[in-house]
């Protein structure tokens, strides 16, 4: 690892030069392991930050009007699902079918592969779990990814 002859400079260390005079061809100098013990402490810090994402409030179709720009998980029972014709989109409407649905997942055409059988859904419990947002006064959510969507 270190030449035996080597001059090594070490801020953490006491001594002439900051550093020691001689190592070891096999060990590492004191401030390159505690460099390393401080270095995965932060990348263990910094995955514990990242690693776990908050854990969405679960509410029923007919609340997510009331949490617009928060992301939350919808449960409710997929009353309707229909896919248009010229566009592709597929809505999964709950609480209601359309015109009157309280709540509507919305899967754009450059998605629906990631969404197999997505029509069997009707009839079925589901968990929509997103931002809530505004489409001509209904809410809605996007369902980019298929973890989005999960079928109890």
């Amino acid at each position: 690892m270190f030449p035996i002859s080597a001059t090594l400079k070490c801020p953490n260390s006491g001594g002439p030069e900051f550093g020691w005079e001689r190592a070891s061809a096999f060990a590492a100098p004191p401030c390159y392991k505690s460099a390393m013990s401080c270095g995965i402490r932060i990348l263990v810090l910094a995955l514990a930050l990242t690693a776990a994402p908050a854990l969405a409030e679960t509410i029923g179709p007919a609340d997510a009007r009331a949490h617009v720009g928060e992301t939350v998980t919808v449960e409710g029972t997929v009353d309707q699902v229909y896919t248009a014709r010229r566009s592709g989109v597929t809505f999964l409407d709950l609480g209601g079918r359309y015109p009157n649905e309280a709540f509507m997942a919305v899967i754009f055409a450059g998605d629906a592969g990631k969404f197999p059988n997505v029509h069997a859904l009707e009839g079925k419990t589901v968990d929509i779990t997103g931002p809530v947002r505004f489409y001509k006064g209904k809410p809605e959510i996007i369902l980019r990814d298929a973890g989005q969507l999960k079928a109890k």
